[in-house]
């Protein structure tokens, strides 16, 4: 893990297991991790793994994308948003060029797994939803509204959870995997409710509205 310019090109999802790996800069894989779930989050991975903290102590900068953001120092990812200027812009453009090769490192695990060890690709019923930013908001933003509408209040202790009932077919529980009509959804609200007051300055007009709507307490 010490060589120059590794690529920690993410997960090979193939339904359930998921695979960290890193490759050096011609996209040549030279470590793979152990399999975990697919529902596990990359960043989660990738610090299970001691991936982070590997490289920052041999002091190797890599390339990531957006899961990876607050992995550290040795990490380096895209910035988000879509105005872009100046060197801002430069960094993504630089980091789009590279990413065919972290995917060319990822293609020897997949290789391995479905000839080798003969395991086939889920269904597509079967694999894990991957649950984007906004889709996980609107779960946790439901959550407090079901909190508020039956407490009056959203004064909610840290380790509170709430449990959503009637989820949408399809929806993506915390889990990752899709939810059934009928199925329970467990939502750490507290836990996010701290969260979100930690990130303040960073929400939309939009979000914060949602909450203040609720009676958040900043």
């Amino acid at each position: 893990m010490a060589s120059p310019g590794l690529w920690p090109a993410g997960r090979a999802s193939l339904g359930p297991p998921a695979l960290q790996v890193l490759a050096d800069p011609a996209g040549r894989l030279i470590w793979a991790s152990d399999a975990l779930p697919g529902a596990v989050h990359d960043l989660t991975a990738a610090r299970t793994h001691g991936i982070p903290a590997a490289l920052a102590a041999d002091d190797v900068k890599c390339w990531a994308d957006k899961a990876y953001q607050d992995a550290g120092p040795a990490v380096r990812v895209p910035f988000r948003g879509k105005n872009l200027r100046g060197w801002r812009r430069r960094h993504n453009r630089d980091r789009a060029k590279i990413r065919s090769l972290g995917e060319r490192a990822l293609a020897t695990p997949k290789w391995l797994l479905e000839n080798v060890l003969g395991i086939e690709p889920a269904e597509e019923a079967e694999q894990p939803v991957r649950r984007t930013q906004d889709d996980m908001w609107a779960l946790n933003l439901r959550a407090a509204q079901q909190f508020h509408a039956r407490e009056g209040h959203l004064r909610v202790p840290r380790k509170h959870v709430e449990h959503l009932a009637g989820t949408a077919q399809g929806t993506a529980g915390p889990g990752g995997h899709q939810a059934g009509a009928d199925e329970v959804v467990v939502v750490k609200l507290g836990t996010w409710l701290d969260n979100v007051r930690k990130r303040a300055d960073r929400l939309t007009e939009q979000r914060r509205a949602d909450l203040d709507a609720l009676g958040m307490r900043w």
